[in-house]
């Protein structure tokens, strides 16, 4: 794609939250143009677009009027009704991802299945749709069992931690909501954003480590330390998990470090992701720059970080606040970059905003990172 023809290009996006803001500041500064769909009753987050419409999701006349103004449509969360993707790709507008990578995607079962499938290392697990499926889980997987939601769960949100034979009383046991898992007694966690576009071709970052705050990323540095066969290992298991998927944009691949230095897949997410938050700032090419590319065909940029190390902090709300941080004041030797997103509302686990911090130790970059982040504070509302 030439430059004129990237400043013909509507990219949609499916999505008005931050990462839908930084798709929206990497697509413009390329010179295309960005449209946003945001569900009727959700607010956008600030200054994304002039372009953004407010619509129902489900409704085939907002989909289609939507995708009719756009060359391509990606998105910004994986949970988006398959019908609705179904629609865009009927009509006469790209979609990247497609229907087919989602479908892999969204139920997280078929997800851990289709992984296995391909021969990727992932922790033991099971459907769940009755109490006999949860015993009988305790008798195969172990005493020690962590029960996820299959749709809508990110951020840990709906999992439960299970042990010695314990039953779940009340709960819904209709068929399709849950999974079990046998609960990994990792080491660490590890991350590795990949990009791939519509020919296979593929680039990784890093291989990061990364820290949870009540199961949100909370802290990523860059890069993990761990051996280089690790690194190696990470990498090449992101590249197959995005081969399996036919993943076409930039996906994060989330891993558990395992005490003997095997790696387990734990989670994919089809989509720009926090644990690369970082690479905004911290390398050659951020990973909003990178999806853009891929789903218009560009070459891919140079994903080498720019410093020896770097570090991101999650500024996590914790309290119901007003949006708008209070001043706050920066060390004046730090390198800390802090990156807000907008939002009118502070709640408790919002994501409100991070901070990146380059240096020659991802320890120190870190610190930094932090120095500055337990500045920023929203004023409690009255």
């Amino acid at each position: 794609m030439t430059d004129a023809a990237i400043t013909q290009s509507t990219i949609g996006i499916l999505g008005g939250g931050q990462l839908a803001a930084m798709l929206t500041e990497a697509a413009t500064a390329m010179g295309a143009r960005v449209r946003i769909f945001e569900r009727r009753g959700v607010d956008a987050v600030d200054s994304l677009t002039d372009l953004t419409t407010h619509g129902d999701w489900q409704n085939q006349g907002d989909i289609l009027g939507f995708a009719a103004g756009c060359d391509v449509v990606t998105l910004e969360n994986e949970f988006i009704p398959l019908a609705t993707l179904d629609l865009i790709e009927q009509s006469s507008c790209a979609l990247y991802p497609g229907s087919g990578t989602l479908r892999r995607i969204q139920d997280k079962l078929i997800q851990k299945q289709t992984l296995a499938a391909a021969g990727l290392p992932v922790a033991p697990f099971q459907a769940i749709d009755s109490a006999d499926d949860l015993e009988h889980a305790f008798e195969t997987l172990g005493h020690r069992l962590v029960l996820k939601q299959r749709y809508l769960s990110y951020d840990g949100k709906g999992n439960r931690f299970l042990d010695h034979h314990e039953t779940l009383n009340g709960e819904d046991w209709a068929p399709g909501r849950w999974y079990a898992e046998q609960r990994c007694a990792f080491d660490r966690e590890l991350a590795v954003m990949v990009a791939r576009n519509r020919e296979g071709e593929q680039v990784t970052y890093p291989v990061v480590e990364t820290t949870q705050h009540q199961h949100i990323c909370h802290t990523v540095i860059a890069p993990a330390n761990v051996p280089p066969a690790v690194a190696e290992q990470v990498t090449a298991l992101a590249t197959r998990a995005a081969d399996a998927v036919k993943m076409v944009g930039v996906m994060g691949v989330e891993l558990f470090l395992m005490p003997d230095e095997t790696v387990l897949i734990n989670e994919l997410a089809p989509r720009v992701h926090n644990s690369g938050h970082y690479t905004l700032g911290g390398c050659a090419t951020s990973q909003f720059e990178q999806h853009i590319r891929a789903i218009l065909g560009l070459p891919f940029g140079a994903t080498e970080l720019a410093a020896p190390a770097a570090a991101m902090v999650n500024l996590l709300g914790d309290a119901e606040a007003e949006g708008a941080p209070q001043p706050w004041t920066s060390p004046a030797d730090t390198t800390a970059a802090v990156k807000l997103y907008g939002k009118r509302q502070c709640r408790p686990g919002r994501k409100m905003g991070h901070v990146t911090a380059l240096g020659n130790d991802p320890q120190i970059a870190l610190q930094q990172a932090q120095d500055v982040a337990q500045r920023i504070t929203w004023k409690a509302t009255a």
